[in-house]
């Protein structure tokens, strides 16, 4: 099924070539791993490679994003693990 979605959505790119869209997605780094060459050679495409936040760098985040106390902003950056989006 991950292989199929994968196909599709690379087709739907292809087949969308000449239309004003950006389409955007998502993904950990076991699916570069698995299938390295996607999103296939599609001109235009940008893969682009986003690392965790340090403990420090979430901890910052989820108080000025959330308000929190230092104590608290520890607790949501540990749960977290690094994913800004898991913090905000």
């Amino acid at each position: 099924m991950f292989e199929q979605s994968l196909d599709l959505i690379e087709q739907l790119m292809r087949d969308a070539r000449t239309l004003p869209l950006l389409a955007i997605g998502a993904g950990r780094g076991e699916l570069l791993t698995e299938r390295p060459g996607w999103p296939g050679g599609l001109p235009d495409a940008v893969t682009l490679w986003v690392e965790s936040l340090t403990e420090d760098q979430a901890a910052e985040l989820a108080r000025e994003a959330g308000e929190l106390g230092p104590d608290e902003a520890r607790r949501v950056a540990a749960h977290a693990g690094g994913n800004p989006l898991f913090i905000i």
